[in-house]
């Protein structure tokens, strides 16, 4: 097995990245690069998962290399060390193991049953998909409204769609929220993927267009856009565009864009509708998100471990559990 130095090194080299380019993005000494390749210190955690990303290679793979060469710095080389790694080993086997087995038992497990869903929904004729897609972003447009507080009800928010109602009431702020993420939808059927954080920033402008309390397009003072790093998403969402399952490829964006919380407002609302966008575009009917959904015990969790480990597997499941329990619905199972 290469070592974490090599690694870097070989990596760095194939994609022509300068050292000196490499410690500015990590916003530290370049001969701290020379020591990392060298072998002659550790990188942190925290760069390693930076390397990963500005490196394109695999957090996992990375962070097991960084895990045995700290393990090698502090151990001997005898039949001492020897037994206190087989301690460590069974250890780490009894505890994360299973826990690891039964979340991947688990995401196979639902996106067969979701796969299934998706079968039956593609036989209906294109019309009935038409409709039902339309009614389920209607849906998801009412719930995603009620998280940044506009009180427009389900129903109301499908008779200003559908009839162009003015509903008593209410103000013309939450009318036109309505129709600002209904516009957008309509637009999404033109466009192949979202290609750049600039399109990103439209959207999110055009959701919030004549808003009172989030400002279009207003990005995070207390974070600098990385540019880098946001080339890198949508890099590796165009090539995972027909590799991934696009339900996990939806998850992982929607998890990455909630992670950044770039805009200054709106970051969930935005995040839900760039979820639905990469689902429908890969003909899967949108996904319903309500607010007790976001406050279950479960995604509260699988959030947590998100935003420690970088661990994706318990988002991925919730959101497979929501899109699965709106077919069963749909087809009455």
């Amino acid at each position: 097995m290469e070592s974490l130095a090599q690694v870097l090194k070989a990596k760095r080299k194939a994609l022509k990245i300068r050292s000196v380019d490499l410690a500015k993005s990590l916003k530290i000494d370049q001969a701290l690069i020379s020591k990392y390749e060298n072998n002659k210190r550790l990188p942190t955690k925290a760069q390693v998962k930076a390397l990963s990303r500005i490196l394109e290679i695999p957090y996992q793979e990375l962070l097991v290399l960084y895990f045995k060469e700290f393990m090698l710095k502090y151990l001997s080389y005898d039949e001492t060390s020897l037994k206190a790694i087989a301690l460590v080993q069974d250890e780490l086997t009894r505890i994360v193991k299973p826990s690891v087995k039964s979340k991947e038992k688990a995401i196979t497990f639902s996106t067969k049953r979701l796969d299934k869903f998706h079968a039956k929904f593609t036989k209906l004729t294109s019309d009935k998909k038409s409709r039902l897609a339309k009614e389920f972003w209607i849906s998801s447009i009412a719930h995603n409204i009620h998280l940044g507080g506009n009180t427009l009800s389900a129903l109301e928010v499908k008779q200003i769609i559908e009839q162009g109602l003015t509903i008593p009431g209410k103000s013309l702020q939450e009318h036109f929220e309505v129709m600002n993420h209904f516009n957008l939808i309509q637009d999404f059927s033109g466009m192949d993927t979202i290609k750049s954080f600039d399109e990103l920033a439209n959207f999110h402008s055009r959701m919030f267009s004549g808003h009172s309390t989030v400002s279009p397009g207003k990005l995070n003072n207390k974070q600098a856009v990385d540019n880098e790093k946001w080339s890198s998403f949508f890099r590796e969402l165009q090539q995972n565009w027909h590799e991934k399952h696009p339900l996990i490829l939806a998850s992982d964006a929607r998890s990455f864009l909630l992670h950044e919380q770039t805009f200054e407002n709106g970051n969930l609302q935005i995040a839900n509708l760039f979820t639905n966008f990469i689902l429908v575009k890969h003909d899967f009917l949108p996904v319903i998100i309500r607010r007790e959904d976001i406050e279950s015990q479960d995604y509260q969790k699988a959030w947590k471990a998100y935003k420690e480990i970088s661990a994706n597997q318990g988002l991925t499941q919730w959101l497979m559990t929501l899109s699965v329990q709106q077919y069963q619905k749909l087809f009455k199972i």
